[in-house]
Formats: structure tokens, C-alpha cells, sequence
């Protein structure tokens, strides 16, 4: 606003050029540590317990829980588990991370950020295209 009082439309419209361009050069920084670690299986794996993945396959939406709550009731009652047999489960790693696919486009939309940040700098730094 203060630019817009002092200086009027053509700093507007320049503060917008700038704030443009700040943004270009810092996105690969920022970008590159969000694809290295979406890529990785280490990073992007979660340890899931098979008491877990129980219980999830006997989830019940709202239409059915009236239905079948007395029967998932007995079924709790005959299945009761201790902690020691929820400590004692296997543990599957569940692995959240890209595709090759999706990490090759995510690259190479990288590569052409960073090789048009790099292009733009050299000219300006040549000093060509100005009149």
C-alpha cells in the first residue's frame, strides 16, 4: 500500500515484477527437498501394526453400524485382545512415497525452473534484451 501511495501503478506493477521474480529463484530451493524426500521409501514408509490393519478391515460406516452393532459387539467379545498380543502382532511397513513416474515429472518440471532461472540470470547479467 505504501508503494502504491509513494510511487503509483508503475511501482505497483514493478514490486509485482520483483516479487515474481524473487519467488522463481527461491522455488527450487524449496522444491528440491519436497521431491528428494517424497522419493524416499525411508522417509515416506509408516510402520503399521497387524492389530491395526484388523481393525481397519472391520470398520463400519454410519449406514451400517446400526445394523451390525450387536454383531460387532459379539464379535469384540469373542475376539478380545490383551496388549501383550497387540505388542506381540507383526508390523507392516506401509510405503507412501512417489512413483518413478511421478518423481521423473517432478524432476524434470524441476529442471526446467532451475535451467530458465539460470537462463535469465546470464542474460541479465549480459546486460542483453534492454533498450
Amino acid at each position: 500500500m505504501v508503494v502504491a501511495i509513494a510511487v503509483g501503478r508503475s511501482g505497483v506493477d514493478t514490486l509485482l515484477v520483483a516479487s515474481q521474480v524473487v519467488l522463481s529463484i527461491v522455488l527450487p530451493f524449496i522444491t528440491f527437498p519436497l521431491l528428494y524426500c517424497t522419493a524416499s521409501k525411508a522417509i515416506m514408509s509408516v510402520r503399521k501394526s497387524r492389530a491395526d490393519v484388523i481393525n481397519a478391515s472391520t470398520t463400519l460406516t454410519a449406514v451400517e453400524l446400526p445394523a451390525a452393532q450387536e454383531s460387532k459387539e459379539e464379535h469384540d467379545e469373542r475376539t478380545e485382545r490383551t496388549p501383550a498380543d497387540v505388542e506381540g502382532a507383526e508390523e507392516e511397513m506401509v510405503d507412501y512415497s512417489n512413483n518413478k513416474f511421478t518423481i521423473a515429472v517432478g524432476a524434470a518440471i524441476w529442471l526446467v525452473v532451475v535451467a530458465a532461472n539460470v537462463y535469465v540470470i546470464v542474460e541479465l547479467a549480459r546486460g542483453d534484451g534492454q533498450a
